[in-house]
């Protein structure tokens, strides 16, 4: 029943976000058994993203990746989403996918209720960004840490980043 509720889940995301170059939590949970970079490398730039810096010291270096589309941020933002990946020198990994649509965020909600995961309490961190961790019991390895981030700017307006952090512990 699980794995069709995800494919059903997924094919509607993908309805929904038709050539939008969204990423699933699934998938980036899939994704966290990469051994190396060029695996995720592969897949994301497989969905038309473009490779975009590399970041950290040896051993605990990050890699990120943009999107070629951009998204509505609000009526005067457009902005592409952003995807990263990292293995730390303690073999934890770091999945992140950070979108500034509403609707795409809405959608990773829901699917961390299908995927069981729970939200924990929600933390305030500086600038006004909220922040949950997510468990499942049926991911032990697996955290997820949700970000909003709300942003204003007197030309731009106002505006919400949501980031997600999938991180794997050995």
């Amino acid at each position: 029943m699980k794995k069709l509720t995800i494919l059903i889940f997924s094919i509607l995301a993908i309805a929904t976000n038709a050539f939008t170059q969204a990423i699933t939590l699934q998938t980036l949970i899939d994704k966290s058994e990469c051994s190396d970079s060029s695996c995720f490398s592969e897949f994301i730039m497989g969905k038309g993203y473009t490779y975009d810096r590399s970041y950290g010291k040896v051993g605990n270096k990050s890699y990120g990746y943009m999107s070629q589309k951009r998204y509505t941020a609000n009526d005067k933002l457009l902005i592409p989403n952003y995807a990263s990946f990292a293995i730390r020198k303690d073999g934890s990994k770091t999945l992140g996918y950070t979108t500034y649509e509403k609707s795409q965020y809405k959608i990773l909600l829901t699917e961390l209720s299908i995927l069981k995961f729970e939200a924990g309490p929600s933390q305030n961190e500086e600038n006004g960004t909220i922040a949950i961790t997510y468990k499942s019991s049926q991911y032990p390895k697996i955290i997820i840490v949700g970000r909003t981030k709300p942003r204003t700017d007197n030309q731009l307006g106002k505006w919400a980043i949501y980031d997600f952090q999938i991180v794997k512990n050995p």
